[in-house]
């Protein structure tokens, strides 16, 4: 059969395998046994820039690779052609870069496969495509896909950032409001300032939200994983609203079927946050009638621990249009409901986020004029975890259950307590301080270890009911100390409390597999202590009177330091230590002024190690002491020495040891305590 005629076969037209070859847009080389391009078509001259005489004769490795000689014995061994002439063996190759007649190189794809007559080897084929083009598409798109990503992630990242600016200042001010609530004011006073705290909770909701999404768009918002009673939790979140609803004369109902009492797994505070927002919205947006909140497993789940949550109003419902806006972010119903109930339309689209997370869905069924129905599921895991029978409980601070009736008794018994020994393990000189006096506050003696090696030595010698371990320590840390002491026989079984700035469920539960009895989240409070003792101590060992709240007043401090801080340290000078806050302080800053000096230096060496390991030590101690924002900016610069971003760690630690000189400045030469 002769080039450009054609046979047929029933139906079927066959064209010669030249002219088959000669129309493809990929170039097509057929290579000898001897290496020499025995034919090439049109798109393979094309593509190599030559003349069809230039190449057949020639070896396929001076065409395709160089122009001035052919490859040695080794370049041969691992070529991929050389490979399907000898070997038989076909290869698919995404990127190699072939020369042109003019030497000039440009990228390919090629594949190259074997000839083979009968059984023997007789060629290989090779097809092959410019990819130069498609490359530098490519190259272009990523470039703009990462330039994107950069300026979300830097969006968020100011955002974030300016959130946490605002908040240090709205706190004070929340603070200070309170404790105005708490002194002799006269009914015009009360009213401006009931005003004043009602726009600032405001603000700090919206700053929340803020804050919340930002962490959202910067994929930093992660779950916490704790057992938790379900029924408590919606008991507790129902009566929290019970106050507003009445306000407005609506009933507020809470049905729970009766298969979903217990103890689930999940992330309780988020959970809340979803249901808060949702409960909070329809009393918003309803004048009369009521709200409830009913809970049951989900009709479409295929699985047990997926639960429904579906929120009931009697409010001014949604169209059709707004619906399907409803839940993304900066989105109200419209301008006049903005206008008439305020918000950021920030509150639907976090909760979306957060159920979503939590591998569930969300949606909203409404009508205009006759009310609303808000649903969400979420996936809860029952908790192997014992129930807590009949008891009047709320969350507490670690995820674990506190009884409340317990609480009332312990702070009105009558019982002479006896003495518990107790160790406080710290490195850190402030947070020891600050843990004793919050026990000699509650009517408690301590002694001090300042590391796990100390800790287990004081163990051996004498017998503590309870030791505060902290996790993070030179020599031997919390966790191996705790291991230690339940390793050895000598030594009796005291109660272990572990105390750490991380607090996370891996964390919580390295902290149980070590041996610890408990976990608590640092700083710890006063409040926190009398958990410890109503949880793991008899009744007759608690002292009695433990007030929680104390008689707080105004003081010069609140700018520097958390409102809840300056609590408790003003707290433990109403009991008689008039200079706490001054010597604590003064503690800090002598401690901390040395550690900061260090970290200039290891900043010299570029010790990205050394650095975040400080940075973390000082968070703490920050931490305890109330400093907000430098607690914010070490906990920066621990992250950023992990990343080893030096511009970054340069620039905080100027910012650092400017904030820390300015706080000097305010405990030292002003003497404002």
């Amino acid at each position: 059969m002769t080039q450009g005629k054609k046979a047929k076969t029933g139906q079927i037209e066959f064209f010669n395998n030249d002219l088959i070859l000669q129309s493809l847009s990929e170039g097509v080389c057929v290579i000898d046994a001897s290496r020499k391009i025995a034919f090439a078509n049109h798109s393979a001259v094309r593509l190599l820039g030559s003349q069809t005489t230039d190449l057949i004769g020639k070896n396929y490795d001076i065409v395709f690779f160089r122009r001035d000689k052919s490859l040695s014995d080794d370049e041969l061994a691992i070529c991929p052609i050389q490979f399907a002439l000898v070997e038989g063996t076909a290869s698919h190759i995404n990127t190699e870069t072939f020369f042109r007649s003019d030497e000039s190189p440009f990228l390919v794809e090629y594949v190259c496969s074997p000839i083979f007559e009968h059984t023997e080897i007789t060629g290989a084929i090779v097809t092959f495509q410019d990819i130069t083009e498609r490359r530098d598409v490519e190259a272009a798109v990523s470039a703009a896909r990462e330039s994107a990503l950069e300026t979300a992630r830097t969006k968020a990242a100011f955002l974030a950032n300016m959130s946490h600016e605002i908040r240090t200042p709205l706190s004070g001010i929340v603070g200070t409001a309170n404790l105005l609530l708490d002194t002799d004011l006269s009914k015009e006073q009360r009213k401006y300032l009931q005003m004043l705290q009602k726009s600032v909770q405001v603000l700090m909701e919206t700053v929340n939200g803020i804050l919340d999404f930002s962490k959202i768009e910067a994929g930093k918002l992660a779950l916490e994983i704790i057992d938790f009673d379900l029924r408590e939790l919606l008991e507790e979140t129902v009566d929290l609203f019970k106050i507003s609803a009445g306000k407005k004369n609506l009933r507020l109902n809470l049905t729970i079927e009766d298969n979903l009492a217990g103890i689930f797994r999940g992330d309780a505070n988020r959970l809340r946050q979803v249901l808060n927002n949702l409960l909070s919205n329809a009393i918003k947006f309803t004048e009369s009638g009521e709200i409830r909140l009913k809970i049951s497993k989900s009709e479409n789940a295929e699985a047990h621990s997926f639960l429904r949550f579906d929120v009931y109003d009697t409010g001014i419902g949604i169209n059709d249009e707004q619906k399907e806006r409803l839940f993304e972010p900066f989105t109200q119903a419209d301008i006049s409901t903005t206008r008439r109930f305020g918000g950021t339309g920030l509150g639907l689209a976090i909760c979306k986020e957060i159920v979503e997370m939590m591998h569930g869905e969300i949606g909203v069924e409404s009508e205009t004029g006759k009310g609303s129905r808000f649903w969400f599921t979420v996936q809860l895991v029952r908790s192997s975890k014992f129930q807590v029978p009949s008891l009047k409980t709320q969350i507490g601070h670690a995820g674990e259950l506190f009884d409340e009736s317990r609480q009332k008794q312990f702070e009105t018994s009558d019982l002479e307590p006896r003495t518990l020994q107790i160790l406080i393990v710290e490195d850190d000189e402030v947070n020891r301080e600050i843990t004793s006096r919050l026990l000699k506050q509650i009517g408690y003696k301590s002694e001090f270890a300042e590391n796990g090696t100390e800790a287990v030595r004081k163990a051996r010698e004498k017998n503590f009911d309870l030791i505060l371990m902290d996790c993070q320590m030179p020599q031997m840390d919390g966790l191996a100390a705790t291991e230690a002491i339940r390793r050895d026989e000598k030594i009796h079984c005291p109660k272990i409390i572990a105390l750490t700035a991380f607090c996370d469920d891996a964390e919580r539960e390295k902290c149980a597999r070590a041996g610890m009895d408990d976990y608590y989240c640092k700083p710890i409070t006063k409040k926190d202590l009398l958990k410890i003792f109503q949880k793991h101590f008899s009744v007759e060992k608690v002292l009695p009177n433990l007030d929680l709240e104390e008689n707080i007043v105004q003081h010069s401090l609140s700018e520097l330091i958390t409102p809840e801080t300056l609590k408790t340290f003003l707290a433990i000078e109403a009991r008689g230590e008039k200079n706490f806050a001054r010597e604590i302080l003064q503690i800090f800053c002598e401690n901390a002024e040395k550690q900061i000096s260090i970290l200039q230096a290891e900043l010299q060496k570029r010790d990205a190690k050394s650095i975040a390991h400080l940075a973390h030590h000082l968070k703490g101690s920050s931490t305890n002491v109330g400093l907000e924002k430098l607690t914010g900016l070490f906990e920066d610069l621990q992250n950023q020495a992990d990343s080893e971003n030096w511009q970054r760690i340069t620039d905080l630690i100027t910012e650092i040891i400017e904030n820390f000189e300015f706080i000097k400045q305010r405990i030292f030469e002003k003497e404002i305590l």
